[in-house]
């Protein structure tokens, strides 16, 4: 028999829908930022941003002009004037994060550099693993039923948490909670904690704040614990150092396992690196405390990799320390960020990609300088960039001390709030051409102008999937799918190619990457 209409009209609609699931309209740059060309069109500009209060844009526009005056040097001391007024009234509202970025500022503008307030880190009482156990919990994020093999199960989530106050607030870890804050398909979600030698019984419990880039989330109970644990020791742990790690594996609370660590540095989250342990850690292990033989808290467990025994992960402490204050804010955790793309090699860092009238696009920031220092520090490592960032909130202006040509360039630029998801908002709304080298690590120039899809290749940074794919230069490369996965957070393409290193013959690839990626700035 022949396939019916309905069948026909079903297949059409799939390929129709694939094809232009996988297709672009012509491709439109999206706008750069305006950045003044001249010392005069910037004072202009500047005056302007200063009568409505925005002093990061009066400084960035007119410090970033090469030439000197002395009308710019009396404006920009204006402005210095006006952001210690602004200071003084944020200290008098109560707005101490923004008090302390305009410091910050004027300390950096002055001096040219300026150290983030330390936490003090006093000995904690003493106490025994029983006491510790006292202080954590089993997180339960109950998100509904799923279907599975055609039956309805209960879609339970299990994690482990621990208290940081005696007015019962915890900490956990994002992936734990993450139907509560970014609901997906079960909009029934409930989340209640689990206290050991509670016999089952749950208390209901909320989300303050969380942050997916670093894998933390804030939650509150109305509950006082028997312990609470304290944070830090002002040095994270080195490898060799003894450690233990208390949770729920499997839902089985109050469990307490012993090991070491095993490395440090390793680059798993958006943003910073995080400690390797042999500490044996299990699912529902997630989010409960790595403390040392004094009960401190020196990491957050976040992670294992499967089928390997003895290979986890945890997030130091300090990572957690610079975040706390904005999970306690409430929502989502407000982070700075430049908009910059970047690339490590054995030079140090260079940019592969500024975010179109983002903060470094209006500094002045090009496609292929590289970066050697963030506010003050000298850096060769995009992790330790992005932590000094860490220190800053929203309203800082920071130097970024650039080599462009051979030769030393600095720019002063303004942060914003960083997207929960840079590469996704990047290969939405640019051209293919600009997106593959931080995707992909694939530099190209474009064969056919206007058209954004027939390449031919000009570099191939190592470590990237191009490398792994054995492309080399004067490669020719088209992409014939390029799909923004929002429901999964991935970026798909598929690719035509014809690699030198394969005789040339015809191939046809097919790609994916996290939308969750580490090398932005």
């Amino acid at each position: 028999m022949g396939a019916s209409p309905v069948k026909i009209l079903a297949a059409m609609l799939l390929v129709l829908g694939i094809t232009l699931l996988g297709c672009r309209t012509a491709p439109v740059a999206p706008g750069k930022a305006q950045v003044p060309e001249s010392l005069p069109e910037a004072l202009q500009k500047a005056k302007s941003e200063l009568g409505t209060g925005n002093v990061g844009v009066a400084w960035t526009v007119v410090a970033n002009q090469a030439q000197s005056t002395e009308e710019k040097d009396v404006f920009l001391k204006t402005v210095q004037e006006d952001i210690e007024k602004q200071r003084l009234q944020a200290l008098k509202d109560g707005k101490l994060q923004k008090a302390q970025d305009l410091e910050a500022t004027l300390s950096l503008i002055r001096t040219g550099t300026w150290t983030a307030p330390t936490p003090s880190f006093s000995e904690p009482t003493v106490s025994t693993a029983t006491d510790w156990l006292k202080g954590t919990a089993t997180i339960v994020v109950n998100r509904g039923l799923k279907i599975e093999n055609g039956a309805s199960q209960p879609d339970i989530v299990i994690g482990s948490g621990f208290f940081i106050s005696s007015d019962g607030y915890l900490l956990t870890n994002h992936h734990v909670i993450e139907s509560e804050v970014e609901p997906g398909p079960s909009v029934s979600s409930r989340l209640s904690i689990r206290l050991p030698g509670s016999k089952g019984e749950r208390l209901p419990a909320k989300v303050v704040g969380w942050d997916r880039n670093l894998d933390l989330a804030l939650l509150k109970a109305e509950y006082k614990p028997d312990f609470v644990f304290t944070i830090g020791t002002g040095l994270d742990p080195i490898p060799g150092q003894r450690l233990q790690a208390l949770g729920s594996p499997g839902g089985l609370e109050a469990t307490l396992t012993e090991g070491i660590v095993s490395a440090t540095q390793r680059p798993l989250l958006a943003i910073g690196e995080v400690m390797q342990i042999d500490v044996p850690v299990n699912p529902g292990n997630s989010g409960g405390p790595l403390v040392d033989s004094k009960g401190r808290v020196v990491g957050v467990v976040f992670a294992g990799i499967r089928d390997f025994q003895g290979v986890n992960f945890a997030i130091p402490s300090s990572l957690v320390l610079k975040l706390l204050p904005r999970l306690q804010a409430g929502g989502r955790a407000i982070l700075p960020w430049i908009g910059l793309g970047i690339q490590e090699d054995q030079r140090g860092l260079e940019v592969l990609y500024v975010t179109p009238r983002g903060p470094g696009d209006w500094a002045g920031v090009r496609v292929g300088d590289r970066v050697t220092g963030v506010a003050g520090l000298p850096v060769k490592e995009l992790s330790a960039a992005q932590v000094k960032l860490l220190d800053f909130g929203v309203d800082a202006v920071v130097p970024l001390d650039l080599v462009r040509n051979g030769k030393p360039l600095r720019l002063w630029t303004r942060l914003e709030p960083r997207p929960e998801f840079p590469l996704k908002d990047a290969a939405m709304n640019d051209l293919t051409a600009r997106v593959l080298p931080i995707a992909f690590g694939v530099v190209v120039d474009d064969l056919a102008s206007g058209v954004d899809r027939k390449f031919r290749v000009s570099r191939v940074w190592q470590g990237t999937a191009g490398e792994e794919l054995s492309l080399a230069e004067n490669d020719p490369l088209e992409v014939l799918d390029w799909v923004a996965d929002t429901k999964n957070n991935v970026l798909v393409t598929r690719w035509k190619v014809k690699r030198r290193l394969g005789g040339y013959l015809e191939s046809y690839v097919q790609l994916g990457v996290p939308f969750q990626s580490r090398l932005f700035l």
